[in-house]
């Protein structure tokens, strides 16, 4: 378990636009998400 918690700290230091924009992308779909879902209980 060790050598995989290292691993992925590693890629992602290496590759830290990447990780950058997924954070982004997953936090935007998941605002967009609650949007619709408050737009669809108001109407």
């Amino acid at each position: 378990m060790n050598i995989l918690k290292n691993l992925s700290i590693r890629n992602l230091k290496l590759n830290r636009k990447r990780t950058i924009s997924t954070i982004i992308g997953i936090i935007l779909s998941v605002a967009l998400i609650c949007a619709v879902a408050t737009m669809r209980n108001k109407f």
